[in-house]
C-alpha cells in the first residue's frame, strides 16, 4: 500500500475512490516540487514504519515536524471533501442535540488520545 492509500485509509478507514486517487496523484506531484528531497524521504520512511499515521500527523502538525506528511494529509482531506460520496464524513445533517454533543466530546477525547500517541511516535522516529 502506497502513501496515498495509507493516508486515505487512516482518515476514512476505507479504500480510496478512483476520482480522489487521480486528483491526489496530480496534486501530490506538484506538491513534491515545493519540498526538499530529504523532507519527502523522511515522511515516506515514517509512513513505512508507523501504523497509526493519523496520530503521527496530528502530533507532527502540532510540533511543526514532518511538513511533507502534514501537507499530504491536508491535500487528501481537501480532495475527499470534493466528492459527493464523502459528504457524510464532513456534514452532519441530523438534528439531535444530545447526540451531537456526545459526538463532539467523543471526538475531542479521541483527538487528545491520538495526539498523545503521536508524540510517542514522533519520539520513536527521532523527529
Amino acid at each position: 500500500m502506497n502513501i496515498m492509500e495509507r493516508i486515505y485509509r487512516s482518515l476514512f478507514n476505507k479504500e480510496i475512490p478512483i476520482k480522489v486517487r487521480d486528483r491526489f496523484s496530480i496534486a501530490s506531484g506538484l506538491l513534491d516540487k515545493t519540498f526538499l528531497r530529504e523532507e519527502i524521504e523522511e515522511a515516506r520512511q515514517a509512513c513505512a514504519e508507523i501504523t497509526d499515521l493519523e496520530a503521527l500527523e496530528l502530533a507532527a502538525r502540532y510540533r511543526n515536524k514532518l511538513p511533507y506528511l502534514v501537507h499530504q494529509f491536508q491535500l487528501m482531506v481537501r480532495l475527499a471533501e470534493t466528492i459527493p460520496e464523502s459528504r457524510h464524513e464532513f456534514v452532519n445533517s441530523k438534528d439531535r442535540r444530545f447526540t451531537g454533543v456526545f459526538y463532539v466530546l467523543l471526538s475531542g477525547m479521541r483527538t487528545f488520545i491520538k495526539l498523545v500517541k503521536g508524540f510517542f511516535l514522533l519520539r520513536k522516529q527521532n523527529v
